[in-house]
Parts: structure tokens; C-alpha cells; sequence
């Protein structure tokens, strides 16, 4: 199992606005294994977009 930072967690609608798609294209990479997700209190999270010049700790 991936680890998943929890301070990226977005939901997967924030995450379709930030790469300007509809919801529906982050849950389909969801079901095809291609994105990772967690579930908490049945909301979908996915982690958000690396900032460009942010690296990751």
C-alpha cells in the first residue's frame, strides 16, 4: 500500500479544477488503478498537484 500524505489530500472535485477536467476523468483514473485515493467519512480524496518550485519533503 502507498503512503499518502494526508496534508495533500484534496477532494476529487478540487483536484479536476486544478487540472481543469471534470470530476469524472479523476474518479475513471481512479477505477483504472492509474491514481491512488483514500476514503474518509465516504469522501474520495486524491492527493493535490505538486506547486511548481515546492519539492516534496
Amino acid at each position: 500500500m502507498k503512503h499518502i500524505d494526508i496534508e495533500r489530500l484534496v477532494t476529487v472535485r478540487h483536484r479536476a479544477e486544478q487540472e481543469g477536467v471534470v470530476p469524472e476523468t479523476i474518479r475513471s483514473r481512479i477505477r483504472k488503478g492509474k491514481m491512488d485515493s483514500v476514503s474518509i467519512d465516504g469522501v474520495m480524496f486524491v492527493e493535490t498537484i505538486q506547486e511548481k518550485g515546492i519539492k516534496d519533503k
